[in-house]
């Protein structure tokens, strides 16, 4: 199955400039935890709700003066439009990551694959596998 018929293709993305507290903003407004950052058109990017908090928040920064560009991932694995579903199911477990961006043949942003969408897949057998494989034991310290 090609994963054009699985992916989110109305993504929401912000630029590097635009501040932590904007983009918090738009992760409340559309329910999403990860939102690409696009530069130009090209995926350059994506900050997640936990880069804020670890990268911005627990050191103090204040968020209405850091941008975006100061705490984002840059290294974003993605996948092609015409990649099949096993492919995507495989690139997601291998790097570890529960939302996949899917980029054209000219390096544009089109959608997005998480593991909501991975349900909708005929066996639900995706969201699975990659949920087992990104999953790793969560180790406690309790002062």
């Amino acid at each position: 199955m090609e994963i054009s018929n699985l992916m989110s293709t109305d993504v929401v993305s912000v630029a590097p400039a635009a501040s932590l507290d904007s983009v918090a903003q738009v992760m409340r407004e559309y329910d999403v935890g990860a939102v690409p950052v696009v530069d130009e058109g090209q995926l350059v990017g994506i900050v997640t709700d936990r880069d804020i908090v670890v990268r911005a928040v627990a050191d103090s920064r204040e968020t209405w003066l850091c941008r975006v560009g100061d705490v984002m991932s840059t290294d974003v694995q993605t996948c092609g439009l015409g990649a099949d579903l096993e492919d995507v199911l495989q690139a997601m477990a291998d790097y570890q990551c529960r939302r996949m961006p899917i980029l054209d043949d000219a390096g544009m942003l089109v959608g997005m694959v998480s593991l909501a969408d991975l349900t909708r897949d005929e066996d639900g057998d995706g969201a699975s596998f990659v949920l087992g494989e990104v999953s790793e034991p969560v180790h406690f310290v309790i002062e």
